[in-house]
């Protein structure tokens, strides 16, 4: 077992782990640091072995700064890696204390490995700013990734983070937790799954609840890969999301795209969200809602883009001009250049359903008939 406490006054300080061995190391201290960290730490976790990486400290809270770290995981390895602190909790602002402040972090896990990141905590609760941090999944692994924390509640704003799941790998990655409590507020978030790879894509976190807050989140799939991918979060209860772009996977890939989330409250706890772009993949089969199943709990007009080359896409949550009062949604088809009008479209209905024929590519519109104009939009 390796561990470390802060040496004195240097800029960068590089800790390696040993090859086979149980590594446990820390930056700055196995404890708590006064003041703020100054120091700049590269961890690198052994091979073969067992590594518990945590850039800065145990335990951060008010005040404290930190300049950002980077963190490496061993091959072949078991890794959970957190860039600055199990626990960063500051109390309210006030004449004694303040927001805590993240510096921005990159972790990258181990190849063939188990990986467990974390971008600046475990849990991050009250009064913080995240790091815009930068995870990267290891290739023929099982990654797990949160671009902030496990946990973030209580006044915590998460960095504006990118996410890169590894090839051949199983990908789990959240843009800033998997769990956000409100009220918190998540980054603008880049979240890309891996290729040849199986895909669980969150633009902000698995579950959103208690007011929390995100948007703008750009979630991509990865290639000849099946690719969940949920522009704000799987489920989300009383919070607000939307204006995402979520975008299918290139060629073989089979894409399930939800612009806010698979699942959204009733009742008095109203989810908000809308507003995103849905985009399918090219030369893929791919499965797209605008808000989700529980469209209804959602208030803005979404976008769905076909272009040409698509292959296949099922359109499941279409708000049509001619069905729906209130915000509708729209069809892009820009990606034909032959096309310039709703007159030149082959539709075609069945089941309750309506077929557009587009050469070699098809698009079914479920649960609608009597397309018009207005569902359209041309180059």
């Amino acid at each position: 077992m390796i561990t470390t406490t802060k040496p004195p006054n240097p800029a960068i300080v590089i800790i390696d782990g040993s090859n086979g061995a149980d590594n446990i190391i820390y930056g700055a201290s196995s404890g708590t640091v006064n003041g703020n960290i100054t120091t700049s730490y590269e961890l690198f976790g052994g091979a073969h072995g067992n590594n518990e990486l945590v850039g800065d400290a145990s335990f951060l809270s008010d005040y404290q700064h930190t300049v950002g770290n980077i963190l490496t995981g061993g091959a072949f390895s078991t890794n959970l890696m957190i860039g600055s602190a199990y626990t960063a909790d500051s109390s309210k602002p006030g004449p004694n204390t303040g927001i805590l402040t993240i510096g921005s972090n990159t972790i990258t896990g181990g190849v063939n490995s188990t990986n467990t990141a974390y971008g600046d905590a475990y849990d991050f609760t009250v009064y913080g700013d995240g790091g815009n941090n930068i995870l990267v999944g290891g290739a023929n692994s099982t990654n797990t990734m949160a671009g902030d924390a496990y946990l973030m509640e209580a006044y915590v704003t998460g960095g504006n983070n990118t996410l890169t799941g590894g090839a051949n790998s199983l990908n789990t990655l959240a843009g800033d937790a998997t769990t956000m409590n409100g009220p918190v507020s998540g980054g603008h978030n880049h979240v890309t799954g891996g290729a040849n790879a199986y895909d669980v894509l969150y633009g902000a976190a698995q579950t959103m609840s208690g007011g929390s807050f995100t948007t703008a989140n750009v979630v991509t799939g990865g290639a000849d890969s099946t690719n969940y991918e949920y522009g704000d979060a799987q489920s989300i209860t009383n919070s607000t999301g939307g204006g995402n772009t979520v975008t299918g996977g290139g060629a073989g890939s089979t894409n399930y795209l939800y612009g806010d989330a698979l699942t959204a409250s009733y009742g008095a706890n109203v989810a908000y969200g809308g507003g995103n772009t849905v985009v399918a993949g090219s030369a893929s089969v791919s499965y797209m809602w605008g808000s989700g199943p529980d469209g209804d709990r959602f208030n803005a007009s979404n976008t769905f883009v076909f272009a040409k080359g698509d292959s296949v896409g099922y359109i499941e949550d279409l708000r049509s001009v001619g069905t729906l009062a209130g915000p509708t949604d729209v069809i892009d088809l820009k990606g034909y250049a032959n096309l310039s009008a709703f007159s030149q479209l082959d539709i075609t209905t069945s089941g309750g359903n309506s077929t557009i024929h587009l050469g070699s590519d098809t698009l079914v519109v479920l649960n609608v008939v009597g397309l018009s104009a207005g569902d359209f939009r041309f180059g």
